[in-house]
């Protein structure tokens, strides 16, 4: 067990957006946009467009041999090359190359292709994190065209955005659209940043670039929502218009950290906190002018036990800070360095006090 969000979000199903290779593969049709309803529009793609790479991976599994056929001598098992197609966006001069973790998860083999140059390259992993569904990759290249990633105070709901990326492996497409929602969650987890957007994001788009119209990097194109009432059986999913990057902020954050150690730590305080509501606080007797996060539930033996919070504590503050939600307490935790003391300024049965608590490592989720 470990802190979550326990307020609900939107039920929403959505997909990845890599896109699978077949043998003898069948390419959907992408959209188009009209130019000439921009203008200005073609000067940004030239520019932006050469940082926004293509990406195939292979991958190899291994099949039993059940022929009874099978020569004498013949290997047990079977050896079998598959793959999928991707985006990435450059961002660093000296090779750096963000993109989707479902993209790269089990590559054998990586290969960056720029379609400005006509040039392919043999990639290295750098590191992955999956909780976020992102990945750093490098090519042993330099003087690179390299996106800036944009401030989170740069962009606004209607604000008009491209999307570039290898939309079903058919080489760069791109699509016109606008952010129609920020900070969009699609879970329970506590680090997701979603921008919403409407530019068309297809199988084969994912890890490329969601750019406003200064050719900054506004966001990372990852998944598109499917309604969920589709029968998958009988229906190819498609794009809704209702679309998702991960934002610019988060993807940074991300890198700098797989850039240092190929792997993201985070900060865990061992506790399953909620936004104290009127509701929350009449039930448990807390005064009206009380705000902050309370303590539903502790990990046995996590940080939070160690450094003596109960449950029904109230939250009221983290390093001097108000906090008024479990949302906004959870972030400000996870992108803290483990090991680090904080202090919390708590509510308790009428109480005022002061604790200090060292936060713990984040566990994988295979470990939660």
């Amino acid at each position: 067990m470990n802190f979550r969000r326990v307020h609900p979000s939107p039920r929403v199903t959505i997909i990845l957006t890599a896109f699978a290779i077949l043998a003898a593969g069948e390419f959907g049709f992408g959209q188009t946009t009209n130019p000439k309803q921009a203008p200005g529009v073609a000067d940004l793609v030239a520019r932006v467009a050469p940082s926004v790479v293509s990406i195939t991976v292979t991958k190899r599994s291994t099949e039993t041999n059940t022929d009874s056929s099978a020569r004498p001598g013949s290997p047990d098992q079977s050896e079998i090359v598959g793959g999928s197609q991707g985006s990435g966006v450059i961002v660093s001069p000296d090779g750096y190359i963000i993109t989707n973790n479902h993209v790269v998860d089990g590559a054998s083999g990586i290969i960056v292709s720029r379609e400005d140059v006509a040039k392919d390259y043999t990639a290295t992993l750098i590191g992955t994190d999956p909780e976020t569904d992102l990945a750093l990759i490098k090519i042993s290249e330099t003087n690179l065209p390299a996106l800036h990633f944009a401030e989170a105070s740069s962009y606004r709901v209607g604000d008009a955005v491209l999307a570039i990326g290898n939309a079903f492996g058919l080489g760069q497409s791109v699509s016109l659209g606008i952010v129609s929602a920020i900070d969009r969650p699609l879970s329970t987890e506590e680090f997701e940043d979603y921008i919403q957007t409407d530019a068309a994001i297809n199988h084969g788009n994912s890890g490329g670039a969601l750019v406003n119209l200064n050719g900054d990097l506004l966001g990372i194109n990852t998944r598109f929502y499917v309604d969920p009432n589709m029968d998958s059986r009988k229906q190819e999913p498609t794009p809704s218009g209702v679309n998702f990057a991960i934002a610019a902020p988060l993807a940074n954050s991300v890198m700098e950290g797989l850039k240092k150690e190929g792997k993201i730590r985070r900060a865990y305080l061992g506790a399953e906190l909620q936004t104290l509501t009127p509701g929350l606080a009449a039930m448990f007797s807390i005064p009206e002018n009380v705000k902050g996060v309370i303590i539903v539930g502790l990990v046995r033996d996590g940080p939070a036990v160690k450094a003596g919070l109960r449950p029904k504590d109230v939250i009221t503050a983290l390093e001097g800070s108000s906090v008024k939600t479990s949302v906004e307490l959870e972030r400000s935790i996870i992108f803290l360095p483990p090991g680090k003391t904080v202090e919390m300024d708590i509510y308790r049965e009428g109480q005022k006090i002061s604790q200090k608590v060292a936060l713990g490592e984040k566990p994988p989720p295979e470990a939660q």
